[in-house]
């Protein structure tokens, strides 16, 4: 990694108009200000992440059910994809739920379509929901539905969106609220501190402390959630205690957006370092925070500090458009 200069502690992509008024001023330590310098070599054909053309999704039609709350089948989702991806992505999936208390569910299932039933490999789980719910958001459609998932023309399992307690895979083993808070499974719960930008939650014996600051261009709601869906896709197959040593880039074309995210310069030799689970859990608590604090949905900067030291820090920026014929070539998502 090479060496950054001694005034910023991080060399990130800026955010595109820095000579804009910041909606909420930056509490962050100084240290951690961004600086433009890294802005004006964007890589061209960034891939955010690949879903392999032999894994497609077959959706049934939609159940005789009321639509699916779009807020909450997003949060859902979200902490479904991070609940997976903090788990070995090679593994055997088990069946399983996720439900908020708004009556969403998300349902995973093996071929045999029985709560006994597994999936050969987790990353099936993984892209099964990315698909599915890219699918929901493309046609702006959320509505219950089971999706058949296949390897190579082969069927290896089932992901349904339903509406809570109706859901027609229901197993029930998760639960959230409508803010996301209080996850029941894997090391997802966080407390959420509305007066302030940051959250805090415990890994191992080290308390991690996520911070957030809105500024700059309006992204959208789609385009905030399926770039960190896309980020948890690419962030997926890395072990949760693996470090991000390397500039861990999302180019998501698709939805014009990008996401950046470095380590702090020098982490020493003891740490504490920036790792991939901690990296999942900004993605998965941006939404609740940008919730509690007004619902703007705008480029947004991240920070990790471990025990009050800031580990590693990015951005979520509106994406340069370029005008070329080739744009929606790199886009993340397959058939």
């Amino acid at each position: 990694m090479g060496e950054f200069s001694k005034q910023p502690f991080f060399r990130l992509i800026c955010l595109l108009s820095l000579a804009r008024a910041i909606p909420s001023p930056l509490t962050l330590p100084a240290d951690t200000l961004l600086e433009d310098s890294f802005g004006n070599s964007l890589p061209n054909s960034t891939l955010a992440a690949v879903i392999p053309n032999d894994f497609t999704i077959k959706p049934t039609l939609p159940l005789d059910e009321p639509v699916l709350n779009r807020q909450n089948t997003l949060m859902l989702t979200l902490h479904a994809l991070s609940n997976l991806a903090l788990d070995d992505f090679d593994g055997e999936q088990q069946s399983q739920t996720w439900r908020s208390l708004q009556h969403v569910s998300i349902d995973i299932l093996g071929p045999s379509m029985v709560v006994e039933s597994a999936l050969a490999i987790r990353k099936y789980a993984v892209w099964g929901i990315y698909k599915a719910v890219h699918l929901m958001v493309a046609s702006n459609d959320f509505r219950s539905r089971n999706y058949e998932l296949y390897w190579q023309g082969t069927l290896v399992g089932f992901v349904g969106f339903n509406n809570g307690a109706y859901g027609a895979l229901s197993i029930g083993n998760a639960t959230i609220n409508g803010t996301g808070q209080g996850v029941q499974e894997g090391s997802l719960s966080v407390s959420l501190n509305t007066s302030s930008n940051a959250t805090t939650t415990d890994l191992g014996n080290s308390r991690t402390t996520l911070s957030f600051e809105l500024n700059g261009r309006t992204i959208g709601e789609y385009n905030v959630y399926m770039t960190l869906f896309t980020g948890i896709l690419k962030a997926a197959p890395y072990s949760r205690d693996e470090r991000v040593q390397d500039l861990f880039f999302v180019n998501s074309r698709a939805f014009n957006t990008y996401l950046s995210f470095k380590e702090r310069n020098d982490p020493g030799p003891d740490g504490p370092y920036f790792e991939y689970q901690q990296l999942i859990q900004l993605f998965t608590q941006l939404p609740s925070w940008v919730i509690s604090h007004g619902s703007q949905w705008t480029e947004a900067y991240m920070l990790v500090s471990v025990d009050g030291r800031p580990v590693g820090a990015g951005v979520l920026n509106w994406q340069i458009r370029q005008k070329t014929d080739a744009a929606h070539g790199d886009s993340v998502m397959t058939s």
